[in-house]
């Protein structure tokens, strides 16, 4: 538990202090490279410009909190102290952010 709890804790020191780019609440937006390499994803994504380890990783980016809502929702009905679903659905907008609490708690 200790440890899941501080690799999430890891996790947010370094995402709000350290990650590179332009800050979302600095400008509005992220920086102008980040908006063009999304919308060229967006636009045709298997067309070879875009590096495919960054499609596959976008691409699965829904398909990860499934396998985790598959392993972690059937047995939850005996977990306490938190019920897992809100964790579990949360984790499909903020991944990891919202999943380790529960598993750290678990």
């Amino acid at each position: 538990r200790l440890a899941t709890l501080a690799v999430w804790i890891s996790c947010l020191i370094y995402a709000f202090g350290f990650a590179p780019g332009v800050p979302l609440g600095a400008s509005g937006e992220g920086s102008d490279a980040d908006i063009e390499l999304l919308k060229a994803l967006i636009a045709s994504p298997f067309d070879g410009a875009i590096n495919p380890i960054f499609v596959f990783v976008f691409n699965s980016l829904g398909i990860i909190p499934a396998l985790h809502a598959s392993l972690l929702l059937p047995g939850s009905s005996n977990q306490r102290p938190l019920p897992a679903l809100p964790f579990v659905l949360s984790s499909f907008f903020a991944g990891f952010f919202a999943l380790g609490p529960y598993l750290g708690l678990r």
